[in-house]
């Protein structure tokens, strides 16, 4: 929707990118979506048993990291379970009989006074 102009579409559009790639940008756009790459195909995949978040490993660190630095709990936080129910193929769905959910990632949390767990 940044490819129109903003006389076209105001609250979206964006001259600067309308003139920048010109009047066929949306394909100008598709095409350089199919050879952009920000993976190195010299690194061989490894296996998804093995290692199954490799494509977003280092995001999900940096999430981590900054979420310890973010988050102080309590002297004495409450633990309790919770569960995340879904539809779907996984190797570490687990039935949850004793609830109404049926399958999901059930976990020990701990809740921290706002509603975060």
């Amino acid at each position: 929707m940044k490819m129109q102009t903003q006389s076209v579409d105001p609250f979206i559009g964006n001259d600067m990118v309308y003139n920048s790639l010109g009047s066929n940008s949306e394909r100008r756009h598709r095409h350089f979506k199919y050879f952009f790459s920000l993976q190195d195909p010299r690194i061989a995949i490894p296996s998804k048993k093995i290692y199954p978040n490799w494509k977003i490993e280092p995001l999900l660190k940096q999430a981590l990291r900054v979420s310890k630095e973010a988050v102080i709990p309590g002297q004495d936080p409450p633990i309790n379970e919770q569960t995340i129910g879904f539809q779907g193929k996984h190797e570490d769905k687990k039935r949850i009989d004793e609830k109404n959910e049926g399958d999901g990632f059930q976990t020990d949390s701990i809740n921290i006074e706002g509603g975060y767990t």
